[in-house]
């Protein structure tokens, strides 16, 4: 039985063929724009402090670019999209700057990594977790109110997309997609 989702008409392939290219741009667009829309401004992870320790200057604007310019390399090169995507954002919580939208970014990369990436899937995620071991024993050095079991419990999110992703990815490879008109 063919499900609703795997049906691909003529039309609807040229529309996929159209857009596919062009999502992760669309990405970086969408959580750059709401990075800095004030309705939006003030939302999205906080590790380090509950309170904003800096104002906004030109090294968080370009560390908040650092979240989401990466975007454009996450179907291409997923593991330097998490990789340049991590690093802006454990940079962004240690020096203690307001919350930010763009912190979107690492789930989003830490998905494409879990559903994309084949070759050392597990070890870059694994690479991952030791990065943000040192991003919380930073953060606790630097006098960070946030209670060390907070952080470790925050740490089922950023697992969770991983997982799904693989989840994802590995269901997709055992299935016979269809096949779009340029993957052919």
């Amino acid at each position: 039985m063919q499900r609703w989702w795997t049906r691909t008409g003529p039309r609807a392939a040229r529309v996929l063929d159209a857009v596919r290219p062009h999502v992760d741009l669309v990405l970086v667009v969408v959580v750059t724009v709401a990075a800095f829309a004030p309705p939006l401004a003030g939302r999205g992870t906080l590790l380090g402090w509950e309170e904003p320790v800096r104002d906004l200057d030109v090294l968080a604007v370009v560390l908040v670019l650092g979240h989401s310019l990466p975007l454009a390399l996450r179907t291409r090169s997923p593991g330097w999209c998490l990789l340049l995507v991590s690093v802006s954002a454990s940079v962004y919580q240690c020096l203690g700057y307001r919350q930010t939208v763009a912190s979107i970014a690492v789930y989003l990369a830490l998905y494409t990594v879990g559903y994309r990436q084949r070759r050392h899937r597990v070890l870059t995620a694994a690479a991952w977790l030791l990065g943000y071991a040192a991003l919380c024993l930073t953060l606790l050095r630097l006098g960070s109110p946030v209670p060390p079991v907070e952080l470790v419990e925050f740490l089922a999110l950023p697992v969770g997309c991983w997982l799904a992703g693989a989840l994802a990815g590995a269901g997709l490879a055992q299935h016979s997609w269809p096949q779009s008109s340029r993957d052919s």
